[in-house]
């Protein structure tokens, strides 16, 4: 009683702060659903000063992990990428990108508008004024002219990140940049080149078709002649050796991913692709592979659901409930809502267990290394050409997280891919967002749960090296080690000292060996 009488003397106090567009949690998230709920509603009530209550799927707890893992490793990798650059124009090697914002700038328009020439638009743009900027870490006031303002906000990092319900689709967190009010292009929703997190689909498709887990291919870049001479190559210039469907997948080895896409056909990773909910132009062509489509990060989440869930993609949502000033609901989400399994469960465990060794094991295993995860963790990075593109999709039983990271033109990139790759630029992010989750049981003990053990008959299957140096002739027919053998044999006669040859007859020679070598190398059964 006397704690009581103490404070209830004491004045009241409120912590009151008006939340706009661009404040409080999940505010790209908000601007996303707006449209939708604006469809809803119609014109029967007002958005704004109708009273309405409107119930989201955001989990507040994971939202706040999210948005503290994307300000602390933004932050760091925005003041490594000035480093990396320090002294010099990230777009030097393309002086044309700098010109395209600058014409296409809402200031350079205006003035070209009232009819300056671009000269005296150059001239108006160069003179400094006192303006708030955004700077890793937060706000500064300072002298800066129109045109520095604009290669400052070209040479920034952006990100997007979302997490998702594996089982019900519901957006669970959002993320569509580092700061809404300066940077409010929603980067969940932008379309960029894939890169290696399209792989799977490339894996999967060739599992759905027969291909077993422990074929081997070897790793020699090849042309293809049915494909315009497409030759791809590893990002790091490695070759040699053989390389089972896990160990390329973990190891993410463009040349293996090339052989599995001209055995399986684009056709087929494009279909298992469309059903698994990506809805961007998907080209047939074999370079696909690699991830060359432009893609959203929310098609890629969505998509990834499938591998958690053994071949059935969930459509996101993130409306729950609209009720009215009066308390009557007036809109309530339908049941959840699947896409057809777009390969079956066999696929699926396969699939999952591939990309948890990508994790464990593979091009993800910072994920435990540096960030010392230990919870049940699948994924896969990606990386673009030129690490315009930095990925990394991860899933458990329960979840699906996502993060892109990169500038908002392609030509300003790091120029290492140590520095540049989805590894180091977007895993982070996803991998913060766990450690938090770990050390917090109530979305942890929902969400990071373990995956189910392989049946012993799966298990059996992938009972093979990742890779080896030589013919793997206990893992494969007699047939295939035949044709292993004369592809070696060839190699070896083809780096015998020769004559030297024109550049054209050069090309030509190289395209025939290639074909032949792959001509050998090709399974027939297939």
């Amino acid at each position: 009683q006397d704690q009581a009488g103490r404070f209830s003397s004491e004045p009241i106090r409120l912590k009151y702060q008006l939340m706009d567009a661009s404040s409080g949690i999940a505010p790209y998230f908000r601007q996303h659903i707006r449209q939708e709920i604006l469809q809803i509603l119609g014109d029967r009530y007002d958005l704004e000063s109708g009273g309405l209550r409107i119930y989201t799927t955001i989990d507040a707890s994971l939202q706040s992990y999210a948005d503290e893992a994307i300000a602390r490793h933004m932050q760091s990798l925005q003041k490594e990428f000035d480093r990396h650059w320090k002294g010099r124009e990230p777009w030097e090697g393309q002086p044309g990108t700098f010109e395209q914002v600058l014409r296409n700038s809402g200031v350079y328009q205006k003035y070209a508008a009232r009819g300056l020439s671009h000269q005296q638009i150059l001239d108006s743009l160069s003179v400094p004024h006192k303006r708030q900027i955004l700077i890793p870490g937060g706000e500064q006031v300072m002298e800066i002219s129109s045109i520095d303002s604009l290669k400052h906000y070209l040479k920034m990092l952006n990100t997007g990140f979302i997490a998702m319900d594996t089982e019900t689709g519901a957006i669970l967190a959002w993320a569509g940049g580092t700061n809404f009010q300066y940077l409010p292009y929603d980067h969940v929703l932008s379309k960029r080149q894939a890169g290696s997190t399209f792989k799977p689909f490339v894996y999967a498709a060739a599992l759905q078709g027969g291909t077993e887990p422990c074929s081997f291919f070897l790793n020699e870049q090849r042309i293809y002649e049915e494909f315009d001479n497409w030759s791809p190559g590893n990002s790091g210039g490695d070759y040699g050796g053989y390389y089972s469907m896990r160990g390329g997948l973990m190891n993410s080895v463009n040349t293996v991913t090339a052989e599995i896409m001209a055995s399986t056909g684009p056709a087929a990773v494009v279909t298992l692709a469309r059903d698994m909910g990506i809805t961007s132009d998907l080209p047939g062509v074999a370079s696909l592979a690699l991830g060359t489509a432009e893609v959203s990060l929310l098609e890629m989440v969505t998509a990834y659901s499938g591998f958690a869930n053994r071949g059935a993609s969930v459509k996101p949502y993130g409306i729950v409930k609209i009720v009215d000033s009066d308390g009557r609901l007036i809109y309530q989400a339908g049941e959840t809502d699947k896409y057809p399994a777009a390969f079956d469960e066999q696929t699926g465990l396969l699939m999952s267990s591939m990309l948890q060794a990508v994790v464990d094991s593979g091009t993800a295993r910072s994920a435990r290394t540096v960030y010392g995860l230990r919870s049940a963790l699948a994924g896969k990075t990606g990386t673009t050409q030129d690490n315009a593109d930095g990925w990394f999709i991860g899933f458990t039983p329960g979840l699906v997280m996502g993060a892109w990271v990169g500038a908002e033109m392609p030509a300003v990139h790091f120029r290492t891919t140590a520095l540049g790759s989805g590894a180091h630029m977007a895993l982070p992010i996803v991998a913060m967002t766990l450690k938090k989750m770990e050390s917090d049981h109530l979305p942890g003990r929902k969400y990071l749960t373990a995956f189910p053990p392989l049946p012993d008959s799966l298990q059996a299957m992938l009972n093979c090296p990742s890779y080896t140096a030589d013919i793997p002739v206990d893992y494969i027919s007699r047939k295939e080690a035949r044709e292993f053998r004369r592809e070696e044999k060839v190699l070896t006669e083809e780096q015998e000292p020769a004559e030297e040859v024109s550049g054209q007859e050069e090309q030509k020679e190289k395209v025939g060996f290639f074909k032949k070598i792959r001509n050998f190398f090709r399974k027939k059964d297939k």
